[in-house]
């Protein structure tokens, strides 16, 4: 019942049934600004967190918690708090830990710390192995995948050349597949996982083997079109191409070889089974098309004996018959299609100016006709002279072909 910081004095006496004695010298005391905190315990404890909580003290203002693994409860330092409970976070599973707490008044005394109360820290769920797959491999890369690992939050997979799977490094995914790339092509290699989490490591999975393709022995089998203008693009078809980062070339031999590399702007794609390629602007004649089979794009490639010829096809548009007499003929105009497109033909006479022109029509890869009965847009027959071709491709408004008709009437 005594008062909070208040001064106090007390002095003492002993009695029995033949009398008491005198009393001692006063002592002095002060109570405490704020009571000591009561009833401290500890629960909401799991591997890393545990919560102190206890009876509010009248006047405290706020409270010291004091915690550590020695049983003064001092090593790991303090934390403070405003409400009568504190959450220790960071805390090592499987750990014997104190703690104790007094209250605190701003500006005025503290009350003694409680004694301390121990807890235990759980210990941590064990991480599972994993187990792996490997699939979708090919000569530069594959699939690694495995199974989920419970309290897992990621895992770490380890590739290498080495039966020990650890020479070529580590990869930390979140999730449970990931593409393991820049491999070389007929190699083995050795994969393997374990589960982590923010407080642990699980043990390594097995080791799983898998070994890239080689590249094998380019072969040609078609090439389409074999014939075409510069910039036609061309399908080469076959098998053992590799792949884009295998060191390859794609090679044009006429009296001087040409190696094109898949870095080239020609190539348009490249796999091991089909290179797509626009002909270049040296093309000129006719060219063997081989692949290399090695790196240094040896000229006598493994495929020599098995290529096949491209023709550069002039864009000269053939008219027939030429001289032409619109009185008594229709003319015949024939020009060369690399890809499908839509097409118009325009005419012109020699002063350049417009007299017919063909309705916009779709024509596919290959030789292709349009016909012209002589009348222009003038309703008349075209006069005698020379009218000038242009075959135009409307999609991409550019030439495909021109050429001349020498116009006769008699």
């Amino acid at each position: 019942g005594l008062n909070v910081e208040t001064v106090y004095y007390v002095k003492v006496k002993s009695k029995n049934a033949n009398g008491e004695s005198a009393y001692t010298n006063a002592a002095q005391f002060t109570t405490l600004a704020v009571a000591t905190p009561t009833n401290l315990t500890v629960n909401g404890i799991d591997q890393n967190n545990a919560t102190p909580s206890w009876y509010s003290s009248d006047g405290a203002t706020g409270y010291t918690v004091s915690y550590g693994t020695d049983p003064s409860a001092t090593n790991l330092g303090t934390k403070e708090s405003t409400d009568p409970w504190k959450t220790l976070n960071g805390l090592t599973a499987d750990t014997n830990y104190y703690v104790k707490v007094r209250a605190d008044n701003s500006g005025k005394t503290s009350s003694v710390y409680t004694t301390p109360v121990s807890f235990k820290t759980n210990a941590l769920n064990a991480l599972g192995k994993p187990t792996v797959t490997i699939d979708n491999i090919s000569q530069t890369q594959a699939r690694a995948s495995w199974t989920k690992v419970e309290y897992a939050d990621s895992y770490l997979l380890s590739v290498g050349i080495n039966p020990q799977a650890d020479s070529l490094g580590t990869i930390e995914v979140a999730g449970l597949l990931t593409d393991i790339t820049g491999l070389n092509p007929g190699t083995t290699y050795y994969v393997k996982v374990r589960a982590q989490n923010a407080s642990q490591s699980g043990d390594w999975s097995n080791t799983v083997s898998f070994t890239t393709p080689s590249i094998g022995t380019p072969v040609i089998t078609s090439i389409s079109p074999n014939r075409g203008p510069v910039n036609t693009q061309i399908t080469i078809s076959g098998s053992g191409f590799g792949g884009p980062a295998d060191g390859r070339c794609l090679i044009f031999n006429n009296v001087e070889q040409r190696n094109i590399p898949p870095s080239s702007s020609n190539i348009v794609s490249w796999t091991d089974t089909a290179i797509v390629v626009k002909i270049p602007e040296w093309v000129k004649g006719v060219y063997k098309v081989s692949v290399s089979e090695k790196s240094n794009y040896s000229v006598s490639a493994s495929n020599d004996d098995k290529t096949f010829t491209i023709m550069a096809v002039s864009t000269l548009a053939k008219t027939y018959p030429n001289p032409f007499n619109p009185l008594k003929e229709l003319e015949k105009i024939e020009f060369v299609m690399t890809a499908g497109a839509n097409v118009q033909v325009y005419l012109y006479d020699m002063t350049g100016q417009p007299i017919w022109k063909s309705g916009t029509q779709y024509f596919a890869a290959g030789t292709q006709t349009i016909i012209w009965d002589g009348i222009t847009f003038f309703s008349n027959f075209a006069g005698d002279g020379i009218v000038m071709v242009r075959v135009i491709n409307e999609d991409e408004k550019t030439l495909i072909a021109k050429g001349k008709i020498l116009v006769i009437k008699r």
